[in-house]
């Protein structure tokens, strides 16, 4: 049930419209794990923020300083840096959790 969980949060985030990191499991006939739901957005630091007001902890999943090249040579990796928030896909929240941390961000 464990992973069970993770996936049915994660399509929850995605049906409210959140624009999530996804892989095409359909092209490549596999089944995620969902360790994480990353989302892109413009205001990662906003968002985390949000979350914090309300008891909700997220991150940025790789910071700039944890990419190992320089930002000319991997212009992709560092704007990913720049719009991207991990949002809680823990199986032991709740539906009414996973409510209150779509309020904040949609």
């Amino acid at each position: 049930g464990f992973l069970k969980r993770r996936e049915e949060i994660f399509q929850k985030y995605k049906k409210a419209g959140l624009d999530l990191l996804d892989v095409r499991t359909q092209d490549l006939h596999i089944s995620p794990v969902r360790y994480r739901a990353v989302m892109k957005t413009n205001h990662p630091h906003k968002i985390i923020d949000a979350l914090r007001d309300i008891g909700v902890r997220s991150i940025i999943p790789t910071e700039e300083w944890e990419i190992m090249g320089s930002q000319e040579s991997l212009p992709k990796s560092i704007e990913l840096a720049k719009q991207t928030v991990s949002l809680p896909i823990y199986p032991t929240l709740s539906d009414s959790d996973v409510d209150a941390i779509l309020s904040v961000i949609i």
